[in-house]
């Protein structure tokens, strides 16, 4: 299971990464396959505010901080990712 260290070792489970993962690649890379191809890690200090609208919503770090977002406002588990 995906473990986020610095958000309090909250837990989700692989499948709902995989699902995030897919419709990441679907919002901003829909010509690639999510399966097969890669994605940035891009760690950065900005707010994710500031990434998404100024430098790169397209990263790992930025999947991952939507998804700990969602775990903090409870949407995470009323999410329809897949």
């Amino acid at each position: 299971m995906p473990i986020f260290p610095h958000g309090g070792n909250i837990e989700i489970s692989g499948e709902r990464f995989v699902a995030a993962w897919k419709k990441w690649f679907e919002l901003y890379k829909p010509a690639l396959d999510w399966r097969t191809s890669c994605m940035p890690r891009h760690n950065r200090k900005e707010t994710l505010n500031t990434l998404v609208n100024n430098v790169t919503a397209w990263s790992v770090d930025v999947l991952c901080r939507v998804m700990f977002s969602f775990f903090q406002t409870g949407l995470f588990s009323m999410a329809k990712l897949v």
